[in-house]
């Protein structure tokens, strides 16, 4: 039986961050994408589309909300859930970000168990929506 290793998509436009995520994911077994930018992550996402994408807010040039809300516009992608990460998540930080399409926030600074954990739900979350799905009559 053939296991299928999730894929995830990090994007933030501090290389730092990247480093500790994707150390920290590629440590518990995940396959990782990176990209530093809303417009690199929405090329590498059309390429090799992710099972979930954790995206920084605030980035240089076009921000998480704006390239989460292109994310869903691309049908093979509108199913991947988004999770957001940002240093000062606000009641208006949860209203963009879920009026972009998003699926969660995540508070930084944020502690590996916290993220792995969120990251574990959703991916889970996504299975059995899909699951539900194909036992639904078409």
């Amino acid at each position: 039986m053939t296991t299928h290793l999730a894929t995830l998509l990090l994007v933030d436009d501090t290389p730092d961050n990247l480093l500790l995520l994707s150390d920290m994911f590629t440590d518990a077994g995940y396959r990782v994408l990176c990209a530093e930018s809303g417009d690199m992550a929405l090329d590498c996402a059309q390429q090799e589309p992710p099972d979930l994408v954790l995206m920084d807010v605030r980035m240089s040039g076009m921000d998480g909300f704006e390239a989460c809300r292109r994310l869903k516009t691309v049908r093979a992608l509108e199913a991947v859930p988004v999770l957001f990460t940002s240093a000062h998540v606000t009641a208006a930080i949860w209203r963009d970000a879920l009026a972009s399409g998003g699926a969660d926030v995540l508070s930084k600074p944020f502690t590996n168990l916290e993220v792995l954990t969120r990251v574990a739900l959703h991916l889970r979350l996504q299975q059995l929506q899909r699951t539900v799905g194909s036992l639904l009559p078409t």
